[in-house]
């Protein structure tokens, strides 16, 4: 629905004040900087201009991130592009609390996360897949999963303690890079958005993070990251949203997060929604 002013919103369907629920704020969760534009970018820029407001994290500060430099020199870096990514989308930038390799699903980071989800109090949360070729993204999506439905559980108590939240929330997984899961399956999306006007805005997103061109040629073999997001776009684009460019998206079961047909996605980007839902 709209609201009086234009903007986007969504009738109450918890205890919090109308103007609060008339807010429409978008959660954007990765593993790693960089991931979210690859990922997520277009379809959180849509949404970004669609009246939502925007939060940019990213669980892991990057450390890892470099042939170069020191871990402690890598995440200065990292944190800094990251930042000026964020700025792009005019989304707010909320602070890693975990280093590569070592997001785990455990209670330290589920209450860290719980945290920053009840002070953004999402309609929509962007995270991974759940079937990704690499276990960072994979435990992202775990944490995420739990971290949210925590939210409204008001004797769980996050890190740092914030009071709980009990608005629905809609929970979306982007496509794994490759389109594969860790034993090359294809992982295919129930619906694909349309991110050709905004393609140009996501890729300069991606340029923030200039670190990272070395770093995916040493160590994956990727040449330009930025031809690596045109390719990725263009064949989802192509096998599943007959659209030049597109990001897919699996919704998660909404069972404990929200109603059956509390759909805000799909519901605020309709022009720009293709493919058929499974």
């Amino acid at each position: 629905m709209k609201t009086a002013n234009g903007q986007l919103g969504f009738l109450s369907h918890s205890n919090t004040s109308a103007s609060q629920d008339e807010k429409l704020r978008v959660l954007a969760v990765a593993a790693h900087p960089d991931d979210i534009e690859f990922m997520m970018a277009g379809t959180f820029l849509l949404l970004g201009d669609a009246g939502a407001q925007l939060h940019y994290l990213t669980l892991s500060n990057g450390d890892l991130g470099s042939t170069r430099y020191d871990r402690e020199k890598t995440a200065f870096i990292r944190r800094y592009e990251a930042k000026q990514a964020a700025a792009l989308a005019s989304a707010q930038f909320h602070e890693s609390f975990c280093t590569d390799l070592n997001i785990d699903y455990d209670q330290k980071t589920i209450a860290k996360l719980s945290a920053v989800v009840r002070q953004v109090d999402p309609t929509i949360v962007l995270i991974p897949s759940l079937s990704d070729y690499m276990e960072d993204h994979m435990q992202t999506a775990r944490v995420a999963l739990t971290a949210v439905f925590a939210k409204g559980i008001p004797s769980y108590q996050s890190d740092p303690p914030q009071p709980s939240v009990s608005r629905p929330v809609a929970l979306y997984h982007a496509l794994p890079h490759g389109l594969l899961d860790g034993l090359k399956q294809r992982v295919v999306p129930d619906f694909c958005v349309d991110i050709s006007s905004v393609i140009e805005r996501k890729v300069s997103m991606l340029k923030c993070h200039e670190s990272q061109g070395e770093w995916l040629d040493a160590t994956q073999n990727i040449s330009s990251y930025v031809q690596g997001l045109y390719d990725f776009a263009t064949e989802i684009g192509s096998l599943y949203g007959n659209c030049r460019f597109a990001e897919g998206w699996i919704r998660h079961n909404p069972l404990g997060y929200s109603p059956k047909d509390f759909d805000p996605l799909r519901t605020i980007l309709q022009p720009f929604i293709r493919g058929v839902s499974r």
